[in-house]
């Protein structure tokens, strides 16, 4: 007697600045449905890359966006603010997740650079892939920046990674 595969299904989050992580997390979503056909991808995302995702193809679930890098004639201004920003993100996402998120019923979690997603699921002891370019940033030029990227505090207030790749104290 042959048994009928009961259907994975997923969350695939994805960072919502700009489009490079949405164009990585949809290329790596159409490999791993390629090889498993058994999946359901259900993506979190935030606009610009809410869009990309949608246009091609896949279901997504609309998340808080993450701050822009705050910018004039195309210089970064001070990293610091970015930092204040994205802490402040991290709660709103966490937040939204807190209420909309279903870990039941979406048993694991694909992360493109997306914190937030990533604490709520191994908050949940959901199995979680954090897909990075780097654990550690090196954007700031202003002093207060600088030693805010030295010691990892915008990703550590939320327990995130710790820019060294240590784990933050609220990952566990």
């Amino acid at each position: 007697m042959s048994r009928v595969m009961e259907e994975l299904r997923g969350y695939f989050a994805v960072h919502s600045q700009g489009l490079g992580h949405a164009t990585r997390a949809v290329a790596l979503a159409r490999g791993v449905l390629e090889r498993r056909r058994d999946l359901y991808l259900l993506f979190l995302a935030g606009s610009p890359a809410l869009d990309l995702v949608v246009a091609n193809g896949f279901d997504a679930l609309t998340m808080p966006p993450a701050p822009d890098w705050e910018a004039k004639d195309g210089v970064l201004g001070p990293v610091w603010r970015w930092y204040r920003d994205y802490v402040r993100y991290l709660r709103i996402a966490r937040r939204f997740l807190e209420h909309e998120a279903d870990w039941d019923y979406y048993r694991f979690l694909l992360s493109d650079s997306e914190l937030a997603s990533a604490r709520e699921a191994i908050r949940h002891r959901i199995p979680t892939a954090l897909i990075l370019d780097t654990t550690r940033h090196d954007f700031a030029r202003d002093p207060l920046s600088r030693l805010i990227e030295l010691l990892g505090l915008p990703d550590r207030a939320e327990g995130g990674p710790h820019p060294r790749g240590r784990a933050g104290a609220g990952l566990a």
